[in-house]
């Protein structure tokens, strides 16, 4: 299983619901931050050096040495002592390590939302620390840390009197009036309560108290309420327990995304990379620098990027598994069934085998993501032993590591059997009370809701049916799925699925949707365009050595020592020819490789290979690109401004959306996101009650379930995309429950089949109109198809003699013929073919004449029938919704 946290990676460092992603952090993450602290460093000896003082130490090294005295600091806390001195306690327990980071301490009091005060250590902008002036004013004890501020009122909302907006603020998230015993853990910051006396008055704000205004409500809710609500809010919180700090970007709070710092474990360890993690996190100049752009910004970059490397060795591998996966396939169905990949007898379609491998990878994928996410509640991969060991697919990649020393072995079918097992149970579910027997034992087996989904219905693998994958088949594909190297260290690293966003999924999926399978019906050898001079000595020098047989060449490039073309990028464009005609090429047009001896050979696909790749302008013809996140985040968004303007949170259910050409759903996915986002917001407001921030998450994936499974609807000519799409909703819905008992409840699992269809958006039937008088000779308005049809009313398709609905004289536009058709204009054509454009010519004058009384009487039947196969259809629609 990936991580759940960084604990394994930093010791006491947690990353609590991917502030950054999980292999980023893992991976990616100490090398991005390594050249800025070396300029630290750097910097900082120079400024000495200009002084004429010494190099001061690392602020790691400074972390370091400060660890003993901040654990004696804490072993001495005044147990008895009043509310001030223990106050003051606290901020001398953590002021050095603040110091250390950056951080001058001056506290006071600031308000964001009018009553409601937050106490401060430190609010910090662009070039400056703000104190008493930029906030309030401090009262007699403040300089001391005894108070924080004279009066409650004394704080003046930032951005009054030109004062520059702190971009970081430092708050102290520890009451002294919470005493504890002292084998109790301390107090989570998030769960901190602010007492009257932080702020030197009787009693707290009502804001602060909760709905009886008896309890105190926790730091956690104020946050939201008082400092995130407002409009102006800071970037950064940095929150400061007794034991622990939590770092808050304001950006990431909605999705409960943080980062915690467990002072007890970072300083009792004292490990260097951790501490290295600690300081590029945590550093004044790191979250807000005195010009530029902060470290944390780049990091967010980084990971984006980093992910999107994920995503992309996950296209290579998936377009290397499906050919795998068809030739083996093509060979057992030739040999063992009869099939042939030429002639007509018994003919082995290259399409549909195609189209039965991606679905194969695909839930390979949908089950390396649902299994990397437990949290999801719906494969019981943490819960159940008998799945995690028997079952899951989590088990099988860690076999693709093991030797296949024996033909038996890598003949045999255990990856199989496995795989097909897991696919039916996911298809079909399993009952609540199964049991298995183990030995002479009764145990309770794990349950499993079935996934209705044509990605996993057997129907949709007839040929891949009759095929048996043996081990070393499998190994290699799911291998290929399960590592990557590292295109920094060049070392093989795990491909972290947890890290992997729906939005990110959907790149891969739609990589490969204009890709095609087809056999080479005779030796074909692989040719490119010939590069540039100074391109081909630069991909010379670039190009891998081939390792697995020749797979993994990503780069483009050519051979100058022997003039021929390098590897090709096998997700780009692939160009084959003949024997017969390879000699036409130049060399440097020639597709090489270099073998296992080190030689460079042609690349050749000998007679009867199964070779998927993109061919010629399949992309253009089959408009098959991915929308980045950036760009649907950006459209939705605008889209959605001027809709939601007025509406409230229940408005939003009653909402629908519709995507005419939606891939992968990422347009879909991406309104349900936003939808829902703004429907809480919405909600808490009218309701005047905020979500517990450690149920926010959950609750934001119910509304998005709600949304998915009726509010969005989408149209594809590829009824691959079409069962991507109803994954990828569900995949981005999904929640887990539990029971009374706390055990986990089956996943529930929606049904898109009246939502997601495979068709064409621009060819449709319409409801619109034409008047049977413009159907005539004697039409004084001219024929219907010099006019604009009727559009009728959508609300009145129940009530067919309602306003608006199909009068008894009309006829529906798609039963007439219209000019438009076989509309074939091009000169050059009807220059080489004028007996044809004659032909078509002739045609369409007769099949767009006026109609007679009794085609029109037809017509009018026709309409009549339609009415009520429509209102039938509309019925059973309510129903089955509703049922």
């Amino acid at each position: 299983m990936e991580p759940s946290d960084s604990v394994d990676i930093f010791p006491g460092l947690v990353n609590q619901n991917e502030f950054y992603s999980h292999h980023f952090f893992a991976h990616g993450f100490q090398p991005r931050i390594k050249d800025w602290l070396q300029q630290r460093e750097t910097a900082a000896a120079e400024i000495a050096t200009t002084a004429g003082d010494q190099p001061p130490d690392p602020p790691a090294k400074r972390l370091t040495s400060l660890a003993k005295a901040f654990f004696r600091q804490h072993a001495a806390v005044p147990a008895d002592a009043d509310f001030d001195e223990r106050l003051q306690w606290h901020r001398e327990l953590h002021q050095g390590l603040l110091e250390a980071l950056g951080y001058r301490l001056d506290p006071h009091e600031q308000e964001w939302t009018a009553g409601q005060p937050l106490p401060l250590w430190a609010a910090i902008g662009r070039g400056l620390s703000f104190g008493a002036s930029a906030g309030a004013s401090l009262g007699a004890g403040a300089g001391s840390g005894a108070g924080l501020g004279t009066s409650l009122g004394a704080a003046s909302a930032p951005g009054q009197g030109g004062a520059i907006l702190p971009e970081l603020i430092i708050i102290p998230a520890f009451n002294p009036e919470q005493k504890r015993r002292p084998e109790d853990p301390p107090t989570d910051p998030l769960d901190a309560i602010l007492s009257a006396q932080h702020f030197r008055i009787q009693e707290l704000p009502a804001p602060y108290l909760g709905k009886q205004k008896k309890t105190p409500r926790p730091l956690a809710e104020i946050l939201s309420d008082a400092l995130f609500a407002a409009d102006h809010p800071p970037r950064f919180v940095l929150l400061i327990g007794e034991l622990e700090w939590v770092l808050i970007d304001r950006f990431k709070w909605p999705s409960n995304r943080l980062l915690r710092f467990d002072l007890s474990e970072i300083l009792g360890q004292r490990q260097p990379a951790t501490l290295n993690a600690c300081v590029a996190l945590l550093h004044r100049e790191a979250l807000c620098p005195l010009s530029g752009e902060g470290l944390l910004d780049s990091l967010d970059a980084e990971s984006h990027k980093h992910d999107a490397g994920v995503s992309t060795d996950l296209k290579y591998a998936l377009r290397e598994a499906i050919e795998r996966l068809g030739n083996e396939a093509a060979r057992q169905l030739i040999q063992n069934h009869g099939f042939s990949y030429t002639g007509t007898l018994k003919r082995l379609d290259e399409g549909q085998l195609s189209t039965e491998c991606v679905r194969l990878v695909y839930r390979l994928i949908f089950l390396f993501y649902i299994e990397a996410r437990p949290e999801l509640g719906y494969v019981p991969i943490n819960s159940s032993d008998v799945y995690a060991r028997s079952y899951s697919l989590e088990h099988l990649r860690d076999l693709t590591l093991t030797d296949l020393h024996s033909t038996a072995a890598q003949n045999g079918t255990y990856f199989d059997q496995t795989l097909r097992t897991l696919f039916a149970l996911v298809a079909n579910g399993t009952a609540r009370d199964q049991q298995l027997m183990v030995g002479s034992a009764t145990i309770n087996a794990f349950e499993l809701a079935p996934l209705d989904s044509q990605l996993f219905d057997p129907a949709g693998t007839p040929l891949l049916n009759r095929v048996r994958f043996p081990n070393h088949i499998w190994q290699q594909v799911l291998r290929g799925l399960s590592f990557a190297k590292d295109p920094r260290t060049r070392h093989t690293r795990r491909v972290s699925y947890q890290a992997l966003s729906i939005n990110q999924l959907g790149a891969v999926y739609e990589s490969l949707l204009s890709y095609r399978g087809f056999f080479a019906s005779e030796d074909l050898y692989e040719v490119m365009p010939a590069a540039s001079t100074s391109s081909t000595a630069n991909a010379a020098s670039d190009t891998e050595e081939v390792d697995d047989e020749g797979g993994g060449e990503h780069e483009a490039g050519g051979d100058s020592a022997g003039g021929y073309g390098g590897s090709t990028d096998p997700l780009a464009n692939g160009w084959f020819v003949t024997q017969a005609r390879i000699g036409d090429y130049h060399n440097s047009e020639k597709v090489t490789y270099l073998n296992a001896e080190g030689r460079r050979e042609l690349r050749v696909y000998p007679k009867g290979t199964f070779i998927y790749r993109l061919a010629g302008r399949d992309r253009q013809k089959s408009a098959s690109y991915y929308t980045p996140q950036s760009l649907t985040q950006c459209l939705v968004k605008y889209a959605l401004k001027e809709l939601l303007a007025d509406k409230r949170a229940d408005d939003i259910l009653s909402l629908r959306v519709l995507e005419p050409a939606m891939g992968s759903a990422a347009f879909l996915n991406e309104a349900v996101n936003q939808l829902a986002q703004a429907y809480l917001e919405r909600k808490q407001i009218e309701l005047k009650r905020r979500i517990a921030h450690e149920q926010y998450a959950q609750e934001l994936q119910k509304v998005r379930m709600r949304l998915a499974d009726g509010n969005v609807f989408g149209v594809d000519l590829n009824p691959i995309a079409t069962e991507l799409a109803e994954v990828s909703l569900w995949l981005n819905a999904i929640y887990g429950e539990t029971d009374a008992q706390g055990r986990p409840l089956p996943a529930r699992v929606p049904w898109f089949g009246y939502q997601l269809f495979t068709g064409n958006s621009l060819i449709g039937a319409r409801r619109e109109v034409y008047s049977k008088i413009a159907l005539k000779k004697q039409a004084k308005e001219g024929l219907w198809y010099n006019n604009a049809p009727r559009r009728l009313n959508p609300e009145t398709l129940l009530q067919p003699d309602g306003e608006g609905g199909r009068k008894p004289h009309e006829i529906y536009h798609f039963l007439l013929p219209d000019p438009g058709m076989a509309g074939y204009n091009d000169k050059t054509a009807k220059q080489l073919r004028p007996k044809a454009f004659k032909k078509i010519k002739d045609w369409k004058k007769d099949f767009c004449a006026p109609l007679d009384n009794s085609e029109i009487k037809t017509l009018q039947l026709l309409s009549e029938a339609v009415d009520r196969l429509w209102r039938e259809h509309t019925q059973m629609l309510a129903q089955d919704r509703k049922r």
